[in-house]
């Protein structure tokens, strides 16, 4: 249960951290915007990330995303995956990225499990090991950082799941979703078991 911050309203459906009623956020939209980028700027900190996208008038200019940050000497881009060190840009770039990986029992949790060959059978035996779901398998989860770090929030408290590995990898070629064939990088690299599908 929380309480809207503006009206003092309390409801199950009000979010406890963010404190904001819909009817406050739709008749005082300025109040509650000013409310909802404090909270996630404090959520952000918390996190070590940037309250807001940095604008450092003598930064370095970061042009990978749509925030544009100009990061300041030993400053972070707003991703938190970009860093101004002496003047140079080090971290991600269109060639090297931060992926996050870890093993989830099938069938998963996934947003797309529906449609998922581990998930549904569908495509078996080509895509599927079993004609329904993969019971017993695992699936490959991938991400590229900062999508880890919503995942991450998004699987609080999920039962099953493994704490994930965070590596850096060139971002040679994309991975096939729902592939039962995996690249044999990720195979030296030991992060793909004989039983694991990867998404």
């Amino acid at each position: 249960m929380g309480t809207c911050r503006i009206c003092r309203e309390k409801s199950s459906l009000i979010s406890r951290e963010l404190g904001l009623c819909l009817d406050c956020i739709r008749c005082f939209p300025e109040e509650a915007l000013e409310i909802a980028f404090g909270v996630h700027s404090r959520i952000r900190d918390g996190w070590g990330l940037p309250g807001e996208v940095p604008r450092h008038p003598e930064g370095i200019a970061c042009d990978l995303c749509v925030n544009r940050c100009r990061i300041g000497e030993g400053g972070w881009g707003y991703c938190g995956l970009r860093k101004n060190v002496q003047g140079k840009m080090e971290g991600v770039s269109a060639a090297e990225g931060k992926l996050s990986w870890y093993h989830d029992p099938l069938p998963t949790n996934c947003v797309g499990d529906w449609v998922c060959p581990g998930g549904t059978g569908c495509g078996y035996p080509e895509y599927s090991y079993r004609k329904n779901a993969e019971y017993g398998y695992d699936n490959l989860a991938v991400f590229t950082m900062p999508v880890r770090f919503i995942a991450s929030i998004a699987r609080t408290g999920i039962s099953g799941a493994t704490p994930s590995t965070t590596s850096t990898y060139r971002l040679k070629a994309c991975w096939q979703a729902c592939t039962k064939t995996p690249p044999a990088s990720a195979i030296s690299e030991g992060i793909h078991r004989p039983s694991c599908r990867i998404c």
